[in-house]
């Protein structure tokens, strides 16, 4: 009887170490579902916009924010009608201000030059020069960064370089749209920088 009690009081302790190892295995795999699903739903909630990939999410994006405008050729005068092959090529077409002319840069060779993080923080930390929309670039989410880069790097190299900017009161001797503004004061305080691109 002694000897049937000391084996059940073994088998006990041991049920109970079981017991001990599978509640912190739950509670382990509990714990890090939680840290999982909250890292997942933190990313979810940032801005950013959704897509059944990122090159369509950059797709998308390029079309909505005005990237053709400057950056395609043609499109300004015909949107909507330039085939996809000439996307994003650059145009030689200056646009010319008080911070002097700036070109719309070949985002294709733009892209092939840097890293997808090299890129963003590029476009981050420049003064990029009117028209461009610098400020409202500095706020995009990372994510939509990456689709942009995800969607130009799949159309491809095509294209050249478009001409070097230029400074104020430099004539440009390709073909320029006037943005200089008229019968108004310039407020005062420092400019793009010359060198920032577009």
């Amino acid at each position: 009887m002694i000897c049937y009690q000391q084996s059940r009081t073994k088998d006990l302790a041991g049920e109970d170490k079981i017991e001990d190892k599978m509640l912190k295995t739950i509670v382990a795999t509990f714990v890090a579902s939680y840290i999982l699903t909250s890292a997942v739903m933190a990313a979810d909630n940032a801005p950013h916009v959704a897509a059944k990939s990122p090159i369509e999410a950059g797709r998308y994006l390029v079309m909505v924010s005005g990237c053709h405008d400057c950056h395609t050729p043609g499109w300004l005068f015909m949107p909507g009608k330039i085939p996809e092959s000439e996307w994003l090529t650059g145009v030689p077409i200056g646009w010319n201000g008080p911070w002097g002319t700036s070109y719309a840069r070949n985002l294709r060779r733009s892209v092939a030059k840097y890293t997808l993080t090299q890129w963003i923080q590029l476009i981050k930390s420049r003064t990029l020069l009117p028209p461009m929309p610098a400020e409202n670039l500095k706020d995009m989410s990372d994510e939509d960064f990456q689709a942009i880069y995800a969607y130009i790097k799949s159309l491809g190299l095509k294209g050249d370089d478009p001409p070097a900017n230029l400074p104020p009161g430099v004539t440009p001797p390709t073909p320029y749209i006037n943005m200089m503004p008229v019968g108004m004061e310039m407020p005062h305080g420092k400019g793009p920088d010359t060198h920032g691109g577009h």
